[in-house]
C-alpha cells in the first residue's frame, strides 16, 4: 500500500505542480503580451515624434523657400511700378509737347528747282519749307 499511496501522492503532486506552472505560464503570457503592447505603444509614439519633426523642418525649409519667392516677387513689383511711373512720365511730357494738329494750318508750298537759283538757296527753302509743314525724313524724301 506504502507504493500506492506513494504514487497517487505523487501523482496528485505531479498533478499541482501541473496546475501551478500552467498558471504561472498563463500569468508570464500575460506580462509578455502587455509588456509587448507598451513596446509597441512607446515605438509607435517615437515614430510619430520622428515623423512629426521631419515633417516639421521640411514645412520650415519650404516656409522659408516661400518667403525668398515673396521678397523677389515685391522686389520685381517695385522695379515694375518704377518703370510703370517712368513710362508714364514719358508719355505725359511726349503728349504735352507734341505739336498740336491743326487742319487749318496752312501748308506752305514746295520750292521748286529749275536750275537757275543756286543750289544752297534751294536748299534753304526746301528746309524752311519742311519745317513750316513738320516734315519727316519721308515726307522730305517724297517732296524731294
Amino acid at each position: 500500500m506504502d507504493t500506492t499511496a506513494i504514487l497517487a501522492a505523487m501523482s496528485q503532486r505531479s498533478s499541482q505542480l501541473s496546475s501551478q506552472m500552467q498558471t504561472q505560464l498563463e500569468a508570464q503570457r500575460s506580462q509578455l503580451s502587455s509588456d509587448v503592447s507598451l513596446q509597441k505603444q512607446a515605438l509607435e509614439t517615437r515614430i510619430s515624434a520622428a515623423v512629426s519633426a521631419q515633417m516639421s523642418s521640411q514645412l520650415e525649409v519650404q516656409d522659408a523657400k516661400i518667403v525668398q519667392i515673396q521678397e523677389k516677387i515685391e522686389e520685381r513689383q517695385d522695379k515694375v511700378e518704377a518703370k510703370m511711373g517712368e513710362l508714364e512720365g514719358r508719355l505725359r511730357d511726349l503728349q504735352l509737347n507734341r505739336p498740336a494738329a491743326s487742319t487749318n494750318a496752312p501748308k506752305v508750298k514746295t520750292p521748286s528747282s529749275d536750275g537757275t537759283i543756286p543750289f544752297q538757296v534751294f536748299k534753304l527753302q526746301f528746309e524752311k519749307t519742311a519745317t513750316a509743314n513738320r516734315w519727316s525724313m519721308e515726307d522730305k524724301s517724297a517732296a524731294l
